[in-house]
């Protein structure tokens, strides 16, 4: 049976919140290399520094789906990805790409959690 965010216990939410904290590290780098993968131009357009900037950001998206979890706060983590969003489209970045950046953050997690932490992280 899968929770909803509210019906988890503060100390497991705690404990997801930690997972994603450690795990933050390794699935930042894996996000970056697929997104670069699809995307070689960045690279071409921005040398190293994508790959750089991109480990940054999806560290950056973890921390906020984080702090969303333990603070058990929708949201909070939807306000995130809408300054986010905003910001790229300050700097010329297509929103879709912010999209498509939490969805491999999604896809890389899943094999490293459990079911039912699988199920709060989609629900986020």
């Amino acid at each position: 049976m899968t929770h909803e965010m509210n019906d988890l216990p503060l100390h497991e939410r705690m404990m997801l919140g930690e997972r994603l904290h450690q795990l933050k590290p390794e699935v930042a780098a894996k996000v970056t290399q697929i997104f670069l993968e699809r995307h070689p131009d960045w690279l071409v357009r921005y040398g190293e520094k994508a790959r750089k900037f991109g480990i940054e950001d999806a560290g950056f998206h973890m921390d906020f789906l984080r702090g969303a979890v333990e603070s058990n706060s929708i949201p909070a983590f939807e306000d995130y990805c809408d300054w986010t969003a905003g910001l790229l489209k300050a700097r010329g970045i297509a929103s879709h790409f912010l999209v498509e950046n939490l969805t491999q953050i999604e896809t890389v997690l899943r094999p490293e959690l459990s079911p039912e932490e699988q199920a709060l992280v989609a629900r986020i």
